[in-house]
C-alpha cells in the first residue's frame, strides 16, 4: 500500500501476513523440519541455541525472538513459552531426565561434519545440567538414571545401525552408533516380581561404571568406558514349532 509523506511524496509500506506456522524455531519441533533453515539441521547448533540466553532467527519470510522465557515472530503467530530453558535460580532437588532424552534424540537427527564432536557437542549442555542439578555423566548417560538411559533404540527403522568409527564411544552409548536414536521411558521403581508374592526387587543394581577421557574437558570426547551390571535373570527355553507341510 501508499503512503504519503508530509512533504507529498510517497512511500511503500508492506505488511506481513500472518502465517500459521507453528514453533517454527524450536529445537524439538519435528512437524516443521522439511520447512527449516540449515542451521537447524546441524548438530553443534542444538547446543549453541539451548545455552544462548537470547537468539535471533533470521528466516526466510521473517525474523524471530527467542530468550530463557518466551518466543515470537514478526507475524505475531507465536507466544510460547521457552520449557527446555531455565535460570540459575530454579533449581530443582531431580534432574528433569525427560529433558534430555528429548536433546539427544533431537540432536542425533542432525549432521555433524566430524563425528568425532558427537559428545564434545553436547558437552556445553551436559555441564549446565550438573550446574543445576548435579550428577555424574558417562559419554551421553546418566549415573541417577542409568537403566532408563541404557534403552536407547535406533529410531528410524530400515535405517543403517552401524557402528561409529572410528572409535567413539562404548557400545553401550547411544553415541556409538550412526542411526538417530529415541529413549523408552519406564518407571522409577523397575522391578521384577520376586519369589514373595507381593514383594518386588530392582531389576539390577550397578557394579562398576566408568569412562577414560580423550581430554580435558569431563564430559566430552572419551577413548573407553565400561558399565557392569548385576540383576535377576529369568529363564528362558527355546522351542521349535514344525510348521505344517515342512519337513
Amino acid at each position: 500500500m501508499g503512503l504519503k509523506n508530509e512533504d507529498g511524496s510517497t512511500a511503500q509500506v508492506y505488511r506481513t501476513n500472518h502465517e500459521a506456522h507453528g514453533d517454527f524455531c524450536s529445537p524439538f519441533s519435528y512437524s516443521t523440519e522439511d520447512k527449516r533453515g540449515p542451521l537447524a539441521h546441524r548438530g553443534w547448533t542444538l547446543q549453541e541455541q539451548i545455552l544462548a540466553s537470547r537468539m535471533v532467527h533470521l528466516e526466510e519470510q521473517e525474523m524471530f525472538w527467542e530468550c530463557l522465557t518466551c518466543m515470537e515472530c514478526e507475524c505475531m503467530e507465536l507466544n510460547s513459552v521457552r520449557s527446555y530453558k531455565s535460570n540459575e535460580g530454579d533449581k530443582a532437588s531431580n534432574q528433569d531426565y525427560s529433558t534430555w532424552h528429548a536433546i539427544v534424540s533431537q540432536y542425533t537427527r542432525r549432521n555433524l561434519t566430524f563425528g568425532s564432536d558427537m559428545l564434545p557437542a553436547l558437552s556445553g549442555i551436559a555441564s549446565h545440567i550438573q550446574t543445576m542439578y548435579g550428577g555424574e555423566y558417562f559419554a551421553g548417560i546418566w549415573k541417577g538414571n542409568l537403566v532408563n538411559d541404557l534403552l536407547w533404540t535406533c529410531r528410524e527403522w530400515g535405517e543403517p545401525r552401524q557402528r561409529a568409527q572410528p572409535y567413539r564411544a562404548p557400545t553401550w552409548s547411544w553415541a556409538s552408533t550412526e542411526a538417530s536414536v529415541g529413549t523408552r521411558k519406564l518407571s522409577a521403581e523397575i522391578s521384577f516380581l520376586s519369589d514373595d508374592i507381593g514383594k518386588w526387587e530392582p531389576a539390577c543394581r550397578l557394579v562398576e561404571l566408568y569412562c577414560t577421557q580423550a581430554g580435558k574437558d569431563q564430559n566430552g570426547a572419551v577413548n573407553g568406558g565400561q558399565v557392569t551390571l548385576e540383576g535377576t535373570v529369568l529363564p528362558v527355553e527355546h522351542i521349535e514349532n514344525e510348521v505344517a507341510g515342512d519337513h
